[in-house]
């Protein structure tokens, strides 16, 4: 399965997850719910990626101890992410 990203049309990742998410320290404390979803700001050489932790095997992937670029994690209720994402073809 691919993973889902966000992208907003009218502002950057950045803001939008600023504006509609709320930081977590960790992705130990990123949860699955019907309200909200954890999303990772993960940081790579030229640009930035938001990606939806929809699924338990797709918060593992973005969690990988492995993967040693810099990341923060958000809190975003999933209306939101429905609205600048395509969330809706992977639930």
């Amino acid at each position: 399965m691919s993973s889902c990203y966000i992208n907003p049309e009218t502002e950057s990742k950045e803001e939008f997850l600023l504006r509609e998410g709320k930081q977590i320290p960790d992705e130990s404390y990123a949860t699955i719910s019907e309200d909200a979803l954890p999303v990772c700001l993960v940081y790579n050489e030229q640009f930035t990626a938001a990606a939806i932790a929809f699924s338990l095997s797709e918060l593992a992937r973005f969690s990988n101890g492995r993967d040693q670029r810099a990341k923060l994690w958000y809190m975003v209720p999933r209306e939101k992410l429905l609205e600048v994402s395509d969330l809706k073809h992977f639930l």
